[in-house]
Formats: C-alpha cells, sequence, structure tokens
C-alpha cells in the first residue's frame, strides 16, 4: 500500500498573516505507467513546452477546461486521490478559542505561541501545529485498508524532520510503514500529486471567499478527503456537496 504526497499552500507552522488562506495536502494511489497516462493527456491539452508541468499551468483561465476534465467524471485520478484541505485561521481557531473573533492581533499571537511551544517539544502531539503533521496523519488513515501500514512516499520537505516522522509515527500508531523522499523533477507520480492538490486548493480558496465557479466546485467532492478542517458551513457544503 504505497501512497505518493504533496502539498500546496504550505507555509511551515506559520497560519496567519500569510499569502494564503487554506493548506492542502494531496495523496494519490496511482501507477507509474498510469502517471504517465496522464501527465500525457495533460501536455496535449495544456501544450505548453514546459519540461515540468506544475498546478499553475493547469490553473491559468486559458485552460479552465483541462481543470474541468481533471476534476471530473472522466478524470484518470478519480477515486486514486485524496485532498485533505485546512482553513487556516480556523486551524488556529481551534487551539485558541479565547482569540476574538476578528482580531488579528490575538490570532498573530497564538500562532507564535503555538510555533514556540513546537519548537521546544518537537515530539508532543499537544505541541504540534504544523499542519503538515495533521495531513500525513489523515492521508494514510484515509487509504489504509487494514491489511498493512500504508508506505507514504513524499515529495522532498525539510520540514519533515526525524522528530516531526516519529510524531506522526506515534500518531499512527504502527499503520505507518515508512516515509520516504522523492524529487519531483525525477517521479512523475509527485508531478500528479501538485496537479491535483494546487487545483483543489484553488477552488476551494475560491469558494471559501465567496467567488468560486459552481460549475468547479461541485467536482470537488470526489476528491476532498472529509477530515478536511473547514469553518465555513457554507462553503464547507458546496466543496464536500453534503
Amino acid at each position: 500500500m504505497e501512497i505518493i504526497c504533496d502539498e500546496s499552500g504550505y507555509e511551515g507552522d506559520k497560519l496567519i498573516d500569510t499569502t494564503t488562506d487554506v493548506f492542502a495536502h494531496s495523496s494519490i494511489r496511482i501507477t507509474d505507467a498510469e502517471a504517465a497516462s496522464c501527465m500525457q493527456e495533460l501536455r496535449d491539452r495544456i501544450r505548453s513546452p514546459a519540461t515540468q508541468y506544475k498546478s499553475n499551468h493547469i490553473l491559468r483561465e486559458k485552460h479552465r477546461e483541462v481543470l474541468r476534465w481533471l476534476l471530473g467524471p472522466q478524470s484518470p485520478l478519480q477515486g486514486k486521490a485524496s485532498v485533505y484541505l485546512i482553513d487556516k485561521e480556523f486551524f488556529i481557531r481551534r487551539r485558541f478559542p479565547e482569540a476574538l473573533p476578528h482580531d488579528k492581533a490575538a490570532l498573530i499571537a497564538a500562532n507564535e505561541e503555538l510555533r514556540a511551544l513546537a519548537r521546544v517539544r518537537p515530539t508532543d502531539p499537544e505541541a504540534a501545529l504544523d499542519p503538515l503533521i495533521p495531513a500525513i496523519v489523515a492521508a494514510v488513515q484515509y487509504w489504509d485498508d487494514g491489511t498493512q501500514p500504508v508506505t507514504v512516499v513524499h515529495d522532498r520537505q525539510k520540514t519533515l524532520t526525524p522528530e516531526r516522522i516519529e510524531l506522526i509515527r506515534q500518531l499512527l500508531n504502527g499503520r505507518l510503514g515508512s516515509l520516504t523522499f522523492a524529487d519531483s523533477g525525477m517521479d512523475i507520480r509527485v508531478q500528479i500529486t501538485d496537479v491535483i492538490g494546487g487545483a483543489v486548493r484553488k477552488v476551494a480558496t475560491d469558494e471559501l471567499n465567496g467567488h468560486g465557479d459552481p460549475s468547479l466546485t461541485r467536482l470537488l467532492s470526489a476528491f476532498v478527503n472529509p477530515a478536511s478542517v473547514w469553518a465555513d458551513a457554507r462553503s464547507w457544503a458546496e466543496i464536500s456537496r453534503q
């Protein structure tokens, strides 16, 4: 049971006053051949000369129909991809409910307090703030069929230190077989993971901020991990089609 993982909208454990509202962690279960076929289809449709395709290619307005194809019922990733979303501000508010609803300064201070705690106690679950930790836990739990531990191949990420990997092992209680790293330039499966994660994050972010494209938003339910951390009931109802 091997899954390939990548993140989008990631700024470490700094969650407030950042350039992105939403963090996304994508995981796919796909073979090299399936990934190559999917990438070739993307290349045929987008026709960019870039040597490595990233999510920004498919998110350009002129490629809107390609995005609909990737998220739609004919997508080769249907049933093979899961994206865990975190509404960053809500992630902090859950940890610090005493922060005033609209007090940005209080949220920034809460974020800094938790970051300091995590540096002192890196293997303490109560101190964990980096969204990558619950994201990997959620990915393993999503794909785990109970027969054997899940092997994770992750895009290179320097914040996944041995201490944090050990914390993830503790939280998964034996369900993580191994966590190794791959270079996106060398592993086409990581490139596909980047594309789907970035695409879902952008569509979900637009919906959260009230200017989503309904024709795209309604396609997300096939990909969004139900364990996602999301505050806004209106946008979540659209994203997950509950």
